[in-house]
């Protein structure tokens, strides 16, 4: 690195928090995604719901909070860095992901629509469920 140049690490413990809210948010959405999408089970009047669902949902919605913190943070820090350096392609990636994901989870808390929900629903799953090969890309990208 030349003197004079921002560093585009983060320390080893903001890592380890912006990754445990990611966790945070792939361990409580891909279970009701699939309690939702796959294993629905079949009540008296139709598909059921099941009593975890709620409290999965609610807790997806507290680390979505955190990961805004956590998206200030590398924007504050690590974004900017990371920009002046040229490495570009996998971070805009994974921020236009990260945006999207805000954005659709907003629109699926206000939203009630009821033709727009499911296209906005699927495209925040989807982009959740590819968001930690994004990571993964990025970081591989520093290797």
């Amino acid at each position: 690195m030349r003197p004079g140049r921002p560093t585009a690490r983060i320390t080893r413990r903001r890592r380890r928090i912006v990754e445990g809210i990611g966790l945070g948010l792939w361990l409580t959405g891909l279970p009701w995604l699939l309690s939702h999408r796959v294993f629905v089970p079949e009540g008296e009047f139709g598909p059921a719901h099941r009593p975890a669902d709620a409290w999965l949902l609610t807790a997806h919605g507290v680390f979505g909070f955190a990961a805004l913190w956590a998206f200030g943070l590398l924007w504050g820090v690590h974004i900017p860095a990371g920009w002046a350096r040229g490495r570009r392609v996998t971070g805009a990636t994974l921020f236009c992901g990260i945006a999207l994901l805000a954005g659709t989870g907003c629109a699926l808390y206000y939203c009630g629509d009821e033709t727009l929900r499911p296209v906005v629903s699927t495209a925040h799953w989807a982009i959740g469920l590819a968001a930690p090969a994004l990571l993964v890309a990025h970081r591989m990208r520093r290797k």
